[in-house]
């Protein structure tokens, strides 16, 4: 990693907000980013607004297509993609009553990427 530009503001918005939820993430912005001589992206998501009650914490099927049609865009230009849980705050205040839906949350996006390249990297949180 040499370049790198953050995709903030993308896909960390609130459920309930209407910004985000990254609506205007395109390939074309990927393709610019790319003649602009960056070789990575950091994508921050926050999952845990996206996810249902407990056991399960279940990502909503749509919010994660959306997020993998983004990294998949982003991958198909020959970048680097950093992929997290963004804006997790409860876990900062009771860290041992959020773990399972952290571990949880990870479960599902290691699954869903599990076949993609080692370009593809993971910040925990």
């Amino acid at each position: 990693m040499k370049r790198c530009v953050n995709m903030g503001n993308s896909l960390e918005n609130a459920v309930d907000q209407g910004w985000g939820g990254g609506k205007n993430v395109s390939l074309e912005d990927f393709e610019r980013i790319k003649s602009k001589g960056f070789d990575t992206v950091r994508i921050p998501v926050r999952w845990d607004d996206y996810t249902g009650g407990a056991p399960d914490y279940t990502i909503d099927p749509a919010f994660a297509a959306r997020v993998q049609t983004i990294v998949d865009n982003a991958l198909s230009q020959d970048l680097n993609v950093i992929l997290n849980i963004h804006h997790f705050h409860e876990i900062m205040d009771a860290p041992e009553a959020y773990m399972p839906k952290l571990k949880r949350m990870w479960e599902q996006i290691s699954l869903q990427f599990a076949d993609y390249p080692p370009t593809l990297w993971f910040e925990t949180l």
